[in-house]
């Protein structure tokens, strides 16, 4: 399998503190059947602001690592961006990674965010000749609230990854249902691992694999999640995919909702406010 999301290198971001964590994370990569993972450290202004030298560094460093335990696995270089407004300047500048130099980005959506801008935001970057990729969109608030904003966010040229341990009984409750309803829907392509750590937030691409297959009734459509899909984001080609499923009559809730209920809990009423 390919995993297009990990931290991985150490001392970089959230991930490992060691090479000795590294290596022992990768192990366990091994172990669940992944035999090239992309390595994406997080961007996010003024908190994670790796430089791409460094990147570059540490991924070859860890493959040299790698090759003389006699590990088959290979690192890849990438980066988890945060939306925000600087960001197409830094790909044009190449101060942040896309996956493996390819057109394709990993991008972490904001908590909350008004949805004209995120589909503005999403156009600029495919003006720019990139295709984004929601990362984790099962882990977002806005989209927990309402899963057919990553079936617009689809339809309107971007791709959905999945995390993996998302789908299993051990994920947040709201995190499970909203991966779930995401898978059914086909309106994630990917899954990977997001693994940080190899306790608190380990690989568990193989067992999300199994659930994937029972949510789409298909093994074929879960393994192009993990293999083919996956390698043609690092090769740098168009993707074939199946339609997103249509939302059915789900009332769509404005940021200023959104927030509100992010305070006050779930009872406060919808017709408060409209976004």
């Amino acid at each position: 399998m390919i995993d297009i999301h990990s931290h991985l290198l150490p001392k970089i971001d959230d991930g490992p503190e060691t090479w000795a964590e590294s290596l022992e994370l990768c192990r366990l990569m091994v172990e669940q059947g992944i035999r090239t993972v992309v390595a994406t450290p997080h961007y996010w202004p003024e908190v994670y602001e790796p430089q791409v030298g460094l990147i570059e560094q540490r991924v070859g460093q860890l493959n040299q690592l790698l090759g003389s335990r006699h590990m088959d696995l290979t690192v890849l270089g990438g980066q988890e961006l945060l939306f925000c407004p600087e960001l197409r300047g830094l790909l044009a500048k190449r101060q942040v990674l896309t996956l493996n130099d390819s057109r394709y980005l990993l991008l972490e959506l904001p908590q909350l965010a008004v949805r004209e801008q995120l589909y503005e935001g999403l156009f600029q970057l495919q003006m720019a000749g990139y295709i984004p990729i929601i990362a984790h969109p099962e882990k977002n608030r806005m989209i927990q609230r309402d899963p057919g904003l990553m079936v617009e966010l689809v339809r309107k040229g971007g791709l959905g990854q999945l995390t993996a341990s998302s789908l299993l009984d051990s994920a947040p409750g709201k995190v499970r249902t909203c991966a779930r309803d995401l898978v059914r829907r086909q309106a994630v392509q990917l899954m990977a691992s997001d693994a940080h750590s190899c306790k608190g937030r380990p690989p568990r691409l193989r067992d999300g694999l199994g659930q994937a297959e029972e949510l789409l009734k298909s093994r074929l459509e879960a393994e192009r999640m993990v293999r083919e899909r996956p390698e043609e984001i690092i090769q740098d080609q168009t993707l074939r995919l199946p339609e997103p499923k249509k939302d059915k009559g789900r009332k769509k809730e404005g940021v200023l909702t959104l927030l509100c209920k992010e305070v006050f809990g779930e009872r406060f009423p919808a017709r408060a406010g409209n976004g």
